[in-house]
């Protein structure tokens, strides 16, 4: 589809946009996927880190480790030092099938998962400090968030989760010295949202209306519900009652009023059978 990415809006306001990623280009034609859905103004996937940064290495399984990924990151930042700019990094050592990298690698708590989950933590602390201790990287004009793309859902038994369709927490932290910004994030405490939420509060906090083809809402003005969509393709709203309302994207047969007003609100954007 011609949709509008949030890229298209940052590159209007003159702010230039980056990904990091520790995959191949190649897997999943990523490369080619996110040119043309995203449109960052520069990709760096696992080969492109490996050609810059000698010290690149893998964690196996997915490609680079997160210590590999922060680091680079860092270093692209303070080599570059671009003035306005939207850097996103992935990470991929708490992943099945799970690694570890960092100084704290040799531990091990019993197995793989809580392992990647202490050095994941580790790494990423170590870059926060390391990012906002630099004044050059981290000043009144900078937001750092963290968060992530899906919960631990096919993790070993204590985190698999037998139904697919519930909601599962991520993670959502703001670190900023612009004390401007608190009441914003107050007012997000406590409400439902969806990822793709995410990229409509950027859109608005950079002056911007969320444009029509963005499924998502700012999380300050969010209406109470978050939209999933599972593996098996099922697409569900949450309601804060408890209430629900779903469809199968492949084969939508909605039953009342509001399955039906949620089968045409995603129809208008997603091409889905009929």
């Amino acid at each position: 589809m011609r949709n509008v990415s949030l890229c298209d809006l940052l590159r209007e306001k003159g702010i230039a946009s980056y990904y990091f990623s520790p995959v191949g280009g190649e897997f999943g034609d990523n490369r080619k996927r996110f040119r043309r859905i995203f449109r960052f103004d520069a990709m760096f996937f696992e080969e492109e880190i490996r050609r810059d940064y000698p010290y690149a290495k893998s964690s196996g399984g997915w490609g680079l480790s997160d210590e590999t990924m922060y680091r680079a990151a860092l270093d692209f930042l303070k080599k570059r030092k671009p003035d306005r700019y939207f850097l996103l990094i992935s990470t991929m050592d708490t992943h099945s099938p799970y690694h570890v990298s960092g100084p704290d690698s040799d531990l091990n708590f019993g197995n793989m998962f809580y392992n990647s989950l202490h050095t994941a933590d580790d790494n990423a602390g170590r870059f926060i400090q390391d990012f906002t201790a630099d004044p050059d990287l981290f000043n009144e004009r900078t937001l750092l968030i963290v968060t992530a793309d899906h919960s631990a859902s096919h993790g070993v038994n204590f985190t698999r989760r037998k139904i697919l369709t519930d909601p599962a927490r991520i993670p959502l932290v703001f670190i900023t010295k612009d004390n401007h910004l608190a009441p914003f994030f107050e007012s997000c405490r406590d409400k439902m949202f969806s990822t793709i939420d995410i990229p409509a509060t950027f859109a608005r906090l950079i002056g911007f209306s969320v444009p029509d083809t963005f499924m998502g809402d700012d999380i300050a003005a969010k209406k109470p519900f978050a939209l999933t969509r599972s593996v098996e393709e099922e697409i569900r709203l949450f309601l804060p009652d408890g209430g629900e309302v779903s469809f199968r994207k492949n084969h939508p047969h909605p039953g009342n009023a509001r399955e039906k007003a949620l089968l045409e609100f995603y129809r208008q954007f997603y091409r889905i059978a009929e």
